[in-house]
């Protein structure tokens, strides 16, 4: 036995609530659809039932979908499935702003309740996708750091070596800059050496392609040397405009 997930429908007309909910049951048989007219009543529903699915009409007297859907994901972290037999491209652009997971067309045929049970079940699936997704945490280098010495900016790195980054005006604003300097320069290297692990697999995944090995070197020379400048402007100041000079030695300081 699956579990089952609970699909609340709204439609302000109760033969196509009927219908839609009789087609929908009939087809999948884990889907369980409760059923309501007034949009005034789908928060206190959302209270009373944890429900995995959202299936609203467009064109209702007070409300119509999009806005709904806008209302609902303020409020609720729930998939949302547009159902209409009116629409346009206009109205798809505002589903989609609204934050609608699922676009789907009323047809007179019930052929097109596969679909529709189909977008509802990868709107939920997507959904609890994205939910259980988490983020590697993003462990930076220890090196470069960054000191303040009186109104200058300082970098350290790992092998001893320091750089005088920058004077600023006064010491609270050295401190800002080197702050977000040391977090950007360790941002920088962290990229880096994903990058250099990543061109590995795209390396070996071209190779099984069959791709000859000097388009390989060429796609990966061009690419990274694309981002290695993007990456030296980013970080390049008026006063060391050239972050990739060699380092001062910590006696010269």
């Amino acid at each position: 036995m699956h579990k089952p997930l609970y699909i609340l429908a709204l439609d302000d007309e109760p033969d196509q609530l009927e219908l839609t909910k009789f087609f929908i049951e009939e087809h999948d048989k884990d889907l369980v659809v409760d059923t309501i007219s007034d949009p005034g009543d789908i928060l206190q529903r959302l209270n009373e039932k944890p429900y995995d699915c959202i299936l609203a009409d467009y064109a209702m007297p007070e409300i119509n979908g999009v806005e709904l859907a806008a209302i609902i994901k303020e409020i609720k972290d729930i998939p949302f499935v547009l159902y209409t037999g009116r629409g346009s491209e206009q109205t798809v652009l505002d589903a989609i702003d609204a934050g609608v997971d699922a676009y789907v067309r009323k047809d007179h045929d019930p052929e097109h309740f596969p679909r529709l049970v189909k977008e509802i079940r990868r709107a939920i699936a997507e959904h609890e996708k994205a939910r259980n997704d988490t983020l590697e945490p993003v462990n930076l280098p220890e090196y470069p750091q960054t000191e303040v010495r009186g109104r200058s900016v300082i970098i350290l790195y790992e092998d001893g070596l320091k750089q005088i980054w920058s004077e600023e005006p006064d010491e609270v604003k050295a401190y800002q800059v080197a702050e977000e300097i040391q977090w950007g320069l360790q941002l920088r290297h962290y990229v880096s050496d994903n990058l250099r692990r990543q061109i590995d697999e795209i390396s070996e995944t071209l190779l099984d392609m069959n791709v000859p090995l000097e388009e390989i070197e060429d796609i990966i020379f061009e690419g990274y040397r694309s981002l290695n400048k993007f990456f030296k402007m980013l970080w390049r100041s008026p006063e060391n405009p050239s972050p990739g000079t060699k380092p001062q030695s910590s006696g010269d300081l």
